[in-house]
């Protein structure tokens, strides 16, 4: 599980508009990887979100074109060049 606050004031800035890999755990209890981006406001379509910004972080999915939910709470692990978090720690950063 990766923490929304910690989220938001280390990963967010670090990854905001670059393509990352988040690995999560879906509502069926499946394990997902998913190539990701934050930022992507090309194709909303202009309704009201619904989701909790507290709970929910969304992406927009590079492969499936179409934006994804990811709560917080199942959220595992981020990919992002050579920066890699795990449960909210960070293993590695290098020239990032």
């Amino acid at each position: 599980m990766i923490d929304r606050d910690y989220f938001q004031k280390w990963i967010e800035p670090k990854i905001v508009n670059r393509i990352f890999v988040a690995r999560f755990v879906k509502k069926d209890g499946t394990e997902r990887l998913i190539n990701c981006r934050l930022g992507v406001h090309k194709y909303l379509s202009g309704g009201k979100s619904v989701n909790n910004p507290d709970k929910h972080l969304t992406v927009y999915d590079m492969h499936k074109k179409g934006y994804r939910n990811i709560t917080f709470d199942t959220l595992t692990e981020i990919k992002c060049g050579k920066l890699h978090f795990v449960k909210g720690i960070m293993l590695t950063e290098e020239a990032v």
